[in-house]
C-alpha cells in the first residue's frame, strides 16, 4: 500500500488517522518520502529474494488477505489439519501438545 494510504488506512481503528500532526512521534513524524523510500526498499528486496518476503495488498479486506497468508504459510510448514478443516473453522488451526 502506498505510504499516503497508511493512515487513512488505519482510521476506522482509531490509530494515526484520529491523531493530530502535532502529536505523532517516531515513524509517524517522518515525512511521506521517508515512508516512499522504506516502502521501496522493501519491496525492492521481496523482488531479489521473493522466498523470503510475502508482499501482500493491504487493501484487500481481512478475509482476504488471511487467506493470501494462510496459502504463503502453508506452503512453508508442514500442515497436519486438513485445508478443508481451515474452511470450516476460518482460522489456522492451533497446535497443541
Amino acid at each position: 500500500m502506498p505510504p499516503g494510504n497508511g493512515s487513512a488506512a488505519s482510521g476506522p481503528r482509531g490509530t494515526l488517522a484520529c491523531r493530530s500532526d502535532t502529536s505523532r512521534r517516531g515513524l509517524e513524524a517522518e515525512r511521506e518520502q521517508f515512508h516512499e523510500r522504506v516502502r521501496a526498499a522493501f519491496l525492492a528486496m521481496a523482488r531479489d529474494e521473493p522466498r523470503r518476503y510475502l508482499v501482500l495488498d493491504a487493501s484487500l479486506d481481512q478475509a482476504q488477505l488471511s487467506k493470501r497468508i494462510q496459502a504463503a504459510v502453508r506452503d512453508l510448514l508442514p500442515d497436519p489439519v486438513p485445508e478443508r478443516a481451515e474452511e470450516i473453522t476460518g482460522s489456522l488451526p492451533v497446535i497443541r501438545e
